[in-house]
């Protein structure tokens, strides 16, 4: 999620820089909803998870109004609903985020759930991010 991992036999993927993965995703899309950020049940990873490409309550700013959603909105975006397609990957940028003021609450995969502050080193919150980057983040 928080960097670049190619897929064996896959195709390539963007580095978590935002400006990259924002480039992959289409420039003009016909589905926005306010949703709420209510779908978790969906079960897609969209849904249900988050990249560590922006910061913890970090925000995406949508640039030209949708069908439901006006310009200027922060949104979650995806290139398209993952197991679309075989030969396209999917890319996205989809935030954490928490009604805490200054901080997000993760969990991690020890069961603890640690607070991130909004202004933790992206190097720091990407390597959380990761599964095999061989990274040492230290949160204390």
């Amino acid at each position: 999620y928080g960097r670049y991992e190619p897929v064996v036999g896959g195709p390539s993927l963007p580095s978590a820089d935002p400006a990259e993965v924002a480039s992959r995703v289409p420039q003009s899309f016909t589905w926005c909803r306010p949703n709420g950020h209510t779908e978790w049940t969906d079960g897609r990873v969209h849904h249900q998870g988050f990249t560590t490409t922006l910061s913890p309550n970090g925000k995406l700013i949508l640039a030209n109004s949708s069908n439901l959603c006006p310009a200027g909105a922060a949104i979650d975006c995806s290139s398209q609903q993952e197991g679309t397609s075989a030969t396209i990957s999917t890319v996205a940028v989809i935030t954490s985020r928490s009604y805490h003021s200054g901080i997000g609450n993760s969990a991690l995969v020890d069961g603890s759930v640690r607070s991130m502050a909004n202004s933790i080193d992206l190097r720091v919150w990407r390597a959380l991010g990761t599964r095999q980057g061989g990274e040492v983040a230290t949160l204390d």
